[in-house]
């Protein structure tokens, strides 16, 4: 008893006096409540706009995600500048490809190229010839005998005074009989020739070659070559179709026509 009088009341300490919480309310409430009828968290859809006008979604547990105009605006300039380039453009490769097949033809053909600079520069850097000789040469093949021809035509200031024809045919033992032929040919035509002015001509005929040189001095001919000519003719022979003083580039020009190889020389 005496125990129980004598111990000390003990004290139920009170609460501290802390200061009531409040909780801010959205000010979108009634999207809030919208958003909650609708099944759609509060918590993403809480929108405020900040004092830059900004739009700030506030997310719980996260930091506010802001989104501006100016931002995106300057960020698409940003990747307009930069962009993203997978390669470069359909045009730029066919570029490509053409240049490397122009490239490969260039070399491939380069000899034939540096060969034809060099031909033409060699052209332009001969000078006319106006007097000398034009040598124009032909070759043809029968069944048993080769013909070669060359036909010199000698000039002054392009105007031709002499023609020299050439003819050598070439056979074998075989052909003996033929090119018996051609001598006794041009040996009677010989003997014709000595009667004509200006027209000379000497056959030679050794084992298996059978040669006949025919001259033409147009100068001793003269313009009127009716009647040697004529006389030729007859005689079995062919009169060229050219005459005195004709041009040389024109005599030219008839025989690259006929098939012959032609070169001016001094």
């Amino acid at each position: 008893m005496n125990n129980e009088n004598n111990q000390e009341p003990q004290l139920t300490p009170m609460p501290e006096n802390n200061p009531q919480q409040v909780n801010p309310q959205p000010q979108n409430n009634v999207n809030s409540n919208v958003n909650n009828i609708n099944g759609i968290s509060p918590e993403v859809n809480n929108k405020m706009i900040n004092e830059n006008g900004a739009r700030i979604d506030t997310v719980s547990g996260n930091t506010p995600q802001i989104h501006t105009e100016a931002f995106e605006t300057e960020h698409k300039k940003i990747e307009k500048k930069t962009g993203t380039h997978d390669g470069p453009s359909k045009g730029v490769s066919i570029a490509l490809v053409l240049f490397f097949i122009l490239l490969i033809g260039f070399v491939f053909f380069l000899p034939d190229i540096s060969d034809y600079m060099r031909k033409f520069t060699e052209n332009n850097n001969i000078a006319e010839v106006t007097t000398g000789k034009l040598i124009c040469t032909y070759g043809r093949t029968s069944d048993k005998l080769n013909f070669d021809y060359t036909s010199t035509f000698e000039f002054k200031d392009k105007a031709i005074y002499k023609q020299t024809n050439k003819q050598e045919v070439f056979g074998s033992s075989e052909d003996s009989e033929d090119l018996n032929k051609l001598y006794n040919t041009c040996l009677n035509l010989e003997k014709v020739s000595s009667t004509i002015e200006g027209i000379s001509l000497n056959c030679n005929y050794l084992n298996t070659k059978f040669t006949q040189t025919e001259i033409f001095n147009y100068s001793e001919i003269g313009e009127d070559n009716s009647k040697p000519k004529i006389a030729y003719t007859e005689g079995g022979g062919t009169y060229p179709e050219f005459k005195y003083n004709e041009n040389v580039d024109d005599v030219e020009v008839s025989l690259k026509q006929a098939g012959y190889t032609c070169e001016k020389i001094k």
